[in-house]
């Protein structure tokens, strides 16, 4: 679902009512697949927004080394999560 949504250009950035974007939510949840196809869109995403970099705090409190890099590389901002 969430690829067919993709697919027709859904926006990956929107906020709900918690501050919770889909990537950040599926992060929060641990739900790796969901998180895999929103990097395969990465380039929909603005990682650069704060509460996209917030998603820095969820991988770092996991201790998900290898995801707090991936993210870090795509943008996220450490000064603003």
């Amino acid at each position: 679902m969430v690829l067919n949504l993709l697919s027709e250009d859904a926006n990956p950035n929107l906020v709900d009512n918690l501050n919770y974007t889909p990537l950040s939510l599926a992060l929060q949840l641990g739900h790796h697949g969901i998180i895999k196809v929103f990097f395969s869109f990465k380039h929909l995403i603005n990682f650069s927004l704060a509460h996209n970099s917030s998603m820095l705090h969820h991988s770092v409190d996991k201790l998900d080394i290898e995801l707090t890099r991936h993210l870090l590389e795509l943008g996220c901002n450490p000064n603003t999560a």
